[in-house]
């Protein structure tokens, strides 16, 4: 019996295992893609969770980076605000202090005032400088004088201001404010202010109620028989008829006219042709005719002025005085009574038993002086050295 040769094809020939191994390669990355996305951690959470980054940082692009104020992630470690500057947020300290906002400064320098001690109806100039600021304001007293230069006020200075006429003598604090983005940044000087006519002042005023002896019956100029002469006694060539550098050796009894001892002599006179190294005395003498009562005794440039302080600043001649001569000199002699050329003085007298330093406004008459039965005064003689 013929064999029969039968021929049958495995399921895996080279076709059919070629396909098979796609399909099976295929099957195998789709279960361990499914695989993958079902795996969990050892704690159970998510392996694609966010990460835990610390305080002040976020996630960005898998990494914890800085975190700006508004939310965003830093860039290079640094927050950059929506206009290009510094950050937006960034403390900065005390806005006071620094007056600068995000991308723009702001400070301001000192004020100073020239001259510092100026008179009233007088001129100030204020200094100061700025940077950033929109605008600048006067402050302190300065709102109440008048700005002079320029017609308005800038950010920096100089500028001019006229000081009222009625404003009164003491010490005002003057300042500029400046504003820039609602910040506001302040300095202050202060101002003297004094008396254009230092006569003005009320220390240098006569004693309240005292009369100057003047001319005729009111006249300080008195005969040999106590009766008064027509000598103008409030200057000194209408007592010796010559100048105050002139005169030497030129005698005059002068004395209180009235009965009420509250009077004073002030005599002008100037020092023209005076020299720094000239010298003299004003020499006091007794009459017999005259009561000697003690007196006070100043060369000042002020009429009537007894204020002790303000004689010593001034020409340093003021003294007490029964017989005692008053001694000047010119700048050069070291003389306590220094006087200046070409200046108006006033000599001045007042019979009183109050005390040196006594101030004007409390100067009694000399008691021996009410009503006397011998007027008091004595001679006066001008000494040239």
């Amino acid at each position: 019996m013929a064999s029969v040769k039968l021929l049958s094809r495995s399921p895996f020939s080279t076709k059919t295992r070629s396909s098979w191994v796609t399909r099976g390669g295929v099957l195998l990355l789709v279960g361990l893609l499914v695989a993958s996305l079902g795996c969990s951690d050892d704690d159970g959470s998510d392996a694609n969770s966010k990460l835990d980054c610390g305080q002040g940082t976020i996630e960005h692009d898998g990494s914890c980076v800085v975190e700006c104020p508004d939310g965003s992630p830093a860039t290079n470690g640094e927050c950059v605000a929506p206009n290009g500057g510094e950050d937006a947020g960034h403390d900065t300290g005390d806005d006071s202090d620094a007056g600068e906002d995000a991308g723009h400064e702001f400070s301001m320098g000192p004020v100073s005032a020239d001259p510092q001690t100026v008179g009233a109806g007088e001129l100030v100039e204020i200094f100061w400088t700025s940077t950033g600021a929109e605008s600048c304001e006067p402050t302190g007293e300065l709102q109440d004088w008048t700005l002079v230069d320029p017609e308005t006020l800038g950010t920096e200075g100089p500028a001019s201001f006229e000081i009222p006429e009625n404003t009164e003598p003491d010490t005002y604090e003057v300042g500029i404010l400046c504003t820039a983005d609602a910040q506001t940044l302040e300095e202050v000087t202060s101002v003297e202010v004094v008396f254009t006519d230092p006569c003005d002042s009320p220390d240098r005023q006569p004693p309240p109620g005292w009369n100057r002896l003047t001319v005729d019956e009111n006249s300080c100029l008195m005969g040999a028989s106590q009766t008064t002469t027509d000598g103008d006694c409030r200057h000194w060539n209408g007592i010796w008829q010559s100048s105050f550098i002139a005169t030497g050796g030129n005698t005059r009894r002068l004395g209180l006219p009235g009965d009420s001892g509250e009077e004073y002599m002030a005599i002008e006179f100037t020092t023209e042709g005076l020299t720094p190294d000239m010298s003299g005395a004003i020499s006091i003498n007794t009459d017999p005719h005259l009561l000697n009562r003690r007196k006070l005794m100043s060369i000042s440039s002020c009429p009537g002025d007894f204020h002790e302080e303000s004689i010593a600043e001034d020409t340093g001649c003021y003294r007490e005085s029964f017989t005692q001569s008053l001694n000047w000199g010119g700048t050069a002699t070291g003389s306590n009574c220094q006087l200046e050329r070409d200046e108006t003085y006033y000599l001045n007298i007042i019979y009183t038993d109050s005390e040196l330093g006594t101030h004007p406004e409390e100067l009694e008459p000399h008691p021996d002086c009410i009503e006397p039965e011998q007027s008091c005064g004595n001679v006066i003689n001008p000494i040239r050295n």
